[in-house]
């Protein structure tokens, strides 16, 4: 399985753009599950960059796994297993 640094660089997703995604009041978040395991989503809608980050418990340590470029990151994060908002407004 790939490190997050790999897919960040294959898909050309700045520090910057992770950096203001993860601080920013205007991004998204929602929980979800991946494989059964529980995860937390964040897409911010002037980056456009999704991220996945997987909290630490059940034998797992708190990680990023994955960003993705989403110029629709509301739809994607409602298509994930166990879509459940935390800070949403629809668009």
């Amino acid at each position: 399985m790939k490190e997050f640094s790999e897919k960040q660089w294959e898909r050309s997703v700045s520090d910057r753009d992770i950096e203001r995604t993860l601080k920013s009041k205007s991004t998204l978040i929602c929980r979800y599950t991946d494989y059964g395991q529980p995860r937390y989503g964040f897409w911010h809608p002037q980056v456009q960059v999704f991220i996945g980050w997987q909290p630490s418990g059940a034998g797992f340590r708190s990680e990023l796994k994955t960003c993705i470029p989403y110029e629709d990151g509301q739809g994607y994060m409602k298509r994930q297993d166990d879509f459940e908002p935390v800070r949403w407004r629809e668009r």
